[in-house]
């Protein structure tokens, strides 16, 4: 059993999954489950660039689901296609946009390597296993 946590915001995780249960509803239920005994999983996707500016925030959400019994986490990359892309940058644009070139660098090579060296410290150091092996990517970076 598993649950998407795209980060430990509420008000961030609405924005990317405008019908699910708060974020915080997701943890307290990966909580219960723990509990139970039932084995389940975090998927964190998409891993958003903020988490890359303030690596704390991705190793507190590593460290929380960490606290509350998950073993294992699938990570992945976002994935910028023109829908998704336009709706943001639509919404950062009214909102934040500052934050449209963090956005924007998602698809660096650069960007991702250094988002995945942050991930499998993070992980490493709170003896969390990365689900499939690595962070799931769904194009190919670009220099």
């Amino acid at each position: 059993m598993g649950l998407t946590i795209t980060s430990l915001d509420d008000a961030v995780s609405r924005f990317l999954e405008v019908h699910a249960p708060p974020v915080t509803k997701r943890i307290e239920a990966l909580s219960e489950l723990h509990k139970r005994g039932i084995s389940m999983y975090a998927f964190v996707g998409p891993m958003l660039p903020y988490v890359v500016q303030k690596e704390n925030e991705l190793e507190k959400l590593i460290y929380t689901l960490k606290q509350i019994g998950v073993k294992e986490i699938w990570f992945e990359h976002i994935n910028l296609n023109a829908r998704i892309k336009d709706r943001l940058f639509s919404y950062l644009r009214k909102t934040n946009p500052s934050l449209i070139p963090l956005f924007e660098k998602t698809k660096v090579f650069a960007y991702q390597k250094n988002l995945d060296a942050l991930i499998y410290k993070f992980v490493r150091n709170h003896s969390i296993k990365i689900g499939g092996g690595s962070v799931i990517r769904h194009n190919k970076p670009h220099n």
